[in-house]
């Protein structure tokens, strides 16, 4: 009797642990199960977040009023037929029908309002009334103007570029914003460098804390000075290249 009593203590023994063991697999499956359902919905991400990945932003549902922000340059100086030949002009174009592409171009103006440039894009019509439009995306090339007096404009620049940035983050619309790099200057050496190893660096340190999205247009254009008119604005080559660079970059191919 002994002896199944010791065999009767065993099995019930093995029965015990073999329950607790079932018990802590299940426990596993079910975290397994709450950690794969919490990754599948952290799987989305944001437009900016999109963008910023490089991905394709050419959604006439999703995006369809963009903005092109800037100066003389976007507005289309020296091109043959400005309202046909700028670069938002071709963007358009391009885009077809279903997108409205908006320009927003003042020439002359700048990021920081010093004594030669007395023309601040912030203070401009074109300003507000790009706000006005409530974009689903900006794209904001300025910063050619700044270098006329950068002595002056430096110690303001980060923080004016930021300004502007945060107003169009503020809107309604919630857009997607490139901020983009002046092109290479052919006309001035001085101004060049300025913007190769100055307000490059920072345009491209206001976009990462601000969560948008940096364009280097700058390398884009040193070697093209056939593309430019005067050696400082495009001539209608100039300008479909740069229309061709904005279409790749907000279909992720840049």
């Amino acid at each position: 009797m002994k002896k199944y009593a010791r065999i009767l203590l065993l099995l019930l023994a093995f029965a015990v642990i073999f329950a607790a063991c079932d018990s802590g697999n299940t426990e596993t499956h079910s975290e397994t199960t709450v950690s794969e359902t919490f990754a599948e919905t952290t799987t989305e991400t944001s437009a900016t977040e999109a963008a910023n990945k490089g991905e394709n932003m050419i959604d006439a549902q999703r995006y369809p009023k963009i903005s092109c922000v800037g100066d003389s340059i976007t507005y289309g100086a020296w091109a043959a037929d400005r309202e046909t030949g700028s670069y938002p002009a071709r963007l358009q174009a391009k885009l077809g029908d279903e997108f409205t592409v908006e320009n927003f171009g003042f020439g002359g103006s700048s990021y920081v309002e010093t004594e030669i440039n007395y023309k601040p894009y912030m203070k401009s019509t074109q300003y507000a009334e790009s706000l006005a439009f409530n974009p689903d995306i900006v794209i904001i090339m300025l910063g050619t103007n700044d270098t006329h007096s950068w002595a002056e404009t430096k110690p303001q620049f980060k923080e004016a570029v930021r300004t502007m940035v945060k107003s169009y983050a503020a809107l309604e619309s919630e857009p997607v914003i490139y901020l983009c790099s002046p092109l290479c200057r052919y006309d001035n050496p001085t101004h060049n460098a300025t913007i190769s190893g100055e307000i490059r660096p920072i345009l491209e340190e206001v976009a990462e804390e601000e969560g948008c999205t940096y364009v280097n247009l700058y390398s884009k254009t040193v070697g093209k000075a056939y593309c430019f008119y005067d050696k400082l604005h495009p001539n209608d080559t100039g300008y479909e290249y740069l229309s061709e660079l904005i279409y790749d970059m907000l279909s992720g191919k840049y």
